[in-house]
């Protein structure tokens, strides 16, 4: 099937990408108006974040339509529409990191500001308890996923940057599509998603006490907890460290969940299955919903990549950043959201994000990377055209 520009953009003109084969880039200017039904049924994406009233203008229509974007990925390395700026300016930062590094006082700058963080860290004394790192990432966890279930609440404009997914959860997106459309009481809530974070708040506790529980009885029985170095890492090993971990967990965690969905075992299958209960638009609650054994999966990958350094013995200030990293990119890739601070708007050309996750949930045959996207893409892992 030949692949056209999205027809919400009738001035738009579209070529192959030469770099990713299946993929277009786009260029043109959106109509001075469209409504956002019309913007969601002309639509070909999944994900586009579009609302189900009101008539959105150019700027408006180009950020919640798919605009150049095409199979879940951004075309251009700073992404597209009203939202680039914050792309631009994230890497800029990091640009302007790097280059401070390359100079020899600007790494003795940084490594001192490490070292100074680090001293804080090491004079907090629950840092130095043999449950600290698990504390981090339960702490990390249900504060971000606390934030993105009721980020609506104080904050009822958010609703708009929804997901929106056809084809699975008809019931769910009703309600969606109720939350959107409705106008807000004068507390700012919103009867559906309230009801999803009180579930959440309930629900959850148990998978939280059963993981604490678990790493308790690892550093029981199995590893015992290395006593904090007194010395900061330098500015570059707690860089590569922390890189190289998210990096191991993806690449790692990438082909065990491809088992999990395509196994010849139904017993196989059957373990993530609970987690692909959630269709339609996902919600962060999402994130820990899934069997004993499917979640054990993902913490003794995460055990794994944490005992891997350059440097021998990954840092603890290093451990500490990588469970909140990692807490964070699981958790933001259950939102359900699409709004510019999240990884795939910041650099759109190395993380999935949302987008890509959400599709994969309701359709469970693509996008199988948690975080990146290079997998997926190199083995064709992505949505087909017509």
């Amino acid at each position: 099937a030949s692949l056209l520009c999205p027809p919400i953009f009738p001035r738009c003109q579209c070529r192959r990408s030469q770099s990713a084969p299946g993929i277009l880039d786009c260029e043109g200017d959106t109509p001075g108006s469209v409504s956002s039904a019309e913007a969601a049924k002309a639509s070909p994406v999944a994900g586009t974040g579009v609302g189900t009233a009101g008539v959105a203008g150019g700027a408006e229509a180009r950020e919640r339509a798919p605009g150049p974007e095409v199979q879940g990925r951004t075309v251009g390395i700073f992404g597209s529409g009203a939202w680039a700026w914050t792309s631009f300016a994230f890497q800029s930062v990091c640009l302007a990191v790097a280059l401070t590094w390359c100079h020899p006082g600007g790494r003795a700058s940084l490594n001192a500001a490490v070292a100074s963080a680090w001293a804080v860290v090491y004079a907090f004394p629950p840092s130095h308890w043999a449950m600290a790192e698990a504390l981090v990432a339960t702490l990390n966890f249900w504060v971000v996923a606390t934030l993105f279930e009721t980020l609506h609440i104080v904050v009822p404009g958010v609703l708009r940057h929804r997901l929106r997914v056809g084809g699975h959860g008809e019931e769910q997106r009703k309600q969606e599509k109720q939350v959107i459309g409705a106008a807000p009481s004068k507390s700012g809530a919103s009867g559906p998603l309230i009801k999803s974070a009180a579930f959440f708040l309930v629900t959850k506790v148990g998978t939280t006490v059963i993981y604490l529980a678990a790493i308790h009885l690892y550093h029981m029985f199995f590893r015992a907890k290395p006593v904090p170095p007194v010395t900061s890492p330098s500015s570059l090993r707690l860089v590569v460290e922390l890189a190289l971990g998210i990096f191991l967990y993806d690449l790692i965690f990438t082909p065990i969940h491809w088992f999990m969905h395509n196994s010849s075992i139904p017993a196989v299958r059957q373990l993530h299955r609970s987690h692909h209960e959630m269709k339609g638009v996902l919600k962060a609650g999402a994130t820990v919903r899934h069997s004993l054994a499917d979640g054990s999966t993902q913490v003794l990958v995460n055990i794994l990549v944490q005992q891997l350094s350059p440097w021998g013995t990954k840092h603890i200030l290093s451990r500490f950043l990588h469970n909140v990293a990692v807490t964070y990119l699981l958790t933001e890739s259950h939102s359900g959201y699409d709004l510019p601070f999240m990884s795939h708007r910041l650099v759109p050309w190395l993380f999935g994000g949302s987008r890509r996750h959400n599709v994969h949930h309701n359709k469970g045959n693509v996008y199988y990377q948690q975080f990146f996207m290079y997998i997926d893409d190199a083995a064709g892992f992505v949505e087909r055209a017509g």
